[in-house]
């Protein structure tokens, strides 16, 4: 029940911020991409894939080695 709640908030959210400001960021296949109220898209660089990562595992920084 809440991810399909989920799923309608992000989709409306996507519609305004295209209806008010014109213009939308999304990553989508490891791309940032920005789509525009007219249809054309833009990528605007590539990104890293997104992490699997287990329930309960705590992440660190590689700089600092200090959880999150």
């Amino acid at each position: 029940f809440i991810p399909v709640l989920a799923h309608i908030a992000v989709r409306r959210a996507r519609w305004h911020a295209l209806a008010t400001s014109g213009k939308v960021v999304e990553a989508r296949n490891g791309q940032l991409i920005e789509s525009c109220s007219d249809g054309t898209v833009r990528v605007i660089r590539t990104i890293a894939k997104p992490m699997v990562v287990a329930t309960g595992t705590k992440r660190f920084r590689a700089d600092r080695a200090t959880p999150l």
